[in-house]
């Protein structure tokens, strides 16, 4: 009997739900509390120090849980290949820019500019996988770029030059971000291509 087969029968349905959105939340907070770490203890490490810290840290939780999935259903190279590619745009060079735009401007403003990587990856979905897009998808990203240039405009940098800096290194985040999540989604269709 398989792993997921016993979950199932363990825990039904309700329960499952349940803990999803408890998961969710642990990841919201443990996400929210990532600018202020790297703002705080990150001040004299480089941002491919830091970078490297937290993918060694993921590496620890992660390698469990691809081996048993790899021994379930096997490993796809396609997969593999648009996984690696995916971990070196988005981890790798989204998250040493990210911590970069941290040091130089503050958690609050490279979170604010960062995250707009979601909306990155809507378009980059829509232009480039064909998907389809609401009204309140367009109006939320309006109303979002509207408050990052609100949180710029209202900004009174210290130094122009490290200040600009910090925001070039947050949008180069959310691009690598934006670009993350399409890999993310590729890996999931090339998962369901070759799952046969």
């Amino acid at each position: 009997m398989s792993v997921s087969k016993v979950i199932q029968l363990m825990y039904p349905y309700k329960v499952l739900s349940m803990l999803s959105s408890i998961y969710i939340i642990i990841a919201a907070v443990l996400w929210s509390l990532n600018p202020a770490v790297i703002q705080r203890f990150g001040r004299r490490l480089k941002p491919a120090t830091i970078t490297v810290f937290r993918a060694l840290a993921a590496l620890a939780l992660l390698i469990p849980i691809a081996i048993i999935s790899c021994s379930r259903s096997g490993i796809n190279l396609y997969a593999l290949l648009v996984a690696v590619v995916s971990g070196v745009i988005g981890p790798g060079i989204g998250d040493a820019a990210y911590a970069k735009s941290i040091q130089l401007v503050g958690g609050s403003l490279a979170a604010i500019i960062g995250f707009t990587y979601i909306f990155i990856a809507q378009a980059l979905a829509v232009v480039l996988l064909g998907e389809g897009i609401e009204l309140a998808v367009v109006v939320g990203s309006i109303l979002a770029f509207l408050g990052i240039v609100i949180a710029l405009y209202n900004k009174n940098p210290h130094s122009g030059k490290a200040y600009s800096s910090g925001v070039l290194y947050a949008v180069i985040t959310a691009i690598s971000w934006g670009c993350f999540g399409l890999h993310n989604h590729l890996q999931h269709l090339f998962s369901l291509m070759f799952k046969s």
